[in-house]
């Protein structure tokens, strides 16, 4: 028994150091790697301001290809819902905006994962209560099947 606990224990410590270490052999990032990030930075921009111009026209066509399927949808509020309860509301008149857009954005590529951090500005209402003003966002998208789609996003309304 005490044999399999100390077992056990240097397993562990020597997991710990080994997962300390830096690599011998360093990757370095290549001009066309940092080109290609460049270019997926600007098509999830791109993305991002499709997105706000299908909330301001309820163009729901345009929000299903962004959206993917199991998508959550988090409100200031906390409030969360997926994409069929996001494309019911569209589809509703929800919300009615008088202006939006989105800016200051930065985008972060990991592989096939891509994270906005930005910054929105709107007028309008969503269900009779005013959501004017602005706020800060996060999205992620995922590269599935050759194209990106929205995964996770959540806006926090800034104080007035």
């Amino acid at each position: 028994m005490k044999r399999m606990l100390l077992t056990l224990v240097f397993a562990v410590a020597a997991s710990s150091i080994a997962a300390g270490q830096e690599p011998t052999e360093k990757k370095s990032v290549s001009k066309d790697n940092a080109a290609g990030s460049g270019a997926i930075a600007q098509q999830i921009k791109d993305l991002e301001n499709q997105w706000n111009d299908a909330a301001l026209k309820h163009d729901a066509a345009a929000m299903d290809r962004i959206l993917a399927a199991d998508v959550v949808d988090t409100s200031s509020a906390g409030h969360m819902q997926g994409k069929a309860e996001d494309l019911a509301d569209l589809k509703s008149g929800e919300p009615k905006l008088e202006s939006s857009n989105v800016d200051n954005m930065k985008v972060r590529v990991y592989g096939n994962v891509a994270v906005v951090n930005g910054h929105f500005a709107q007028q309008g209402t969503y269900k009779g209560k005013d959501i004017s003003g602005e706020g800060r966002f996060t999205d992620v998208f995922v590269k599935r099947q050759g194209r990106w789609q929205c995964v996770s996003t959540q806006g926090t309304t800034m104080a007035k």
